[in-house]
């Protein structure tokens, strides 16, 4: 994935509490990221973003925006996942709001050579959330054209969650946890393994008042 998507990124909130501890659903070694929004938990390797600008998926900005190992490519950024947390204001349907994330995101991530990505979303499965049920949806994303720097494919994992707003009004909390599956160049660092990605889903809490 290209370094700020291609708009930057601002991390609105950033905490760096350790996981962990008892009846914890987050990895000893994972550290707590909490936005206003829905707070989620990373791995070792992944770190907080130190763009300025912001970036928005489908009008909503991205905060406690966080991505994976990082390596260099004919003179660009790119790294090997991405993991954020968008706010749509308004009672919608969380699975249609995960889809269109999907499906927006799936485009965005890996559109940078220049071909329309393949984006395949599997059908939205329910999630509980610390006691509120959200939805869950899995993209698989595949790119045409190799051009030595981009992976070739990805994995998005789109959980949507009806949350209460912070003065807003009621909206749809959006966890969006991306990681390279295939490709890039040989020096590039691992591709993430698929259960750090659902342990990043899993960690999913909406704040507490």
């Amino acid at each position: 994935m290209l370094a700020g998507l291609g708009v930057g990124a601002f991390l609105l909130v950033r905490t760096t509490t350790a996981g962990g501890g008892p009846g914890s659903t987050v990895p000893a070694d994972f550290r707590t990221v909490a936005t206003p929004a829905l707070t989620f938990a990373v791995p070792p390797g992944w770190e907080d973003s130190a763009d300025a600008a912001p970036t928005l998926v489908l009008g909503a900005e991205l905060t406690g925006l966080t991505y994976g190992p990082a390596y260099s490519c004919d003179g660009g950024a790119y790294f090997r996942g991405v993991a954020g947390v968008a706010f749509v204001a308004g009672e919608r349907p969380p699975a249609a709001v995960a889809e269109a994330f999907g499906r927006e995101t799936g485009r965005r991530f890996y559109g940078s050579t220049g071909a329309e990505p393949g984006v395949a979303l599997s059908a939205p499965r329910p999630v509980d959330v610390g006691g509120t049920t959200g939805q869950l949806v899995e993209v698989a994303v595949t790119v045409p054209v190799d051009d030595g720097c981009l992976a070739t494919s990805g994995t998005i994992l789109v959980l949507a969650v009806p949350a209460p707003g912070s003065g807003a009004g009621p909206g749809t909390a959006v966890l969006l946890v991306n990681g390279d599956t295939v490709g890039g160049p040989a020096s590039a660092p691992p591709v993430p393994d698929r259960a750090a990605l659902d342990a990043m889903v899993a960690s999913a809490r909406l704040p507490t008042i």
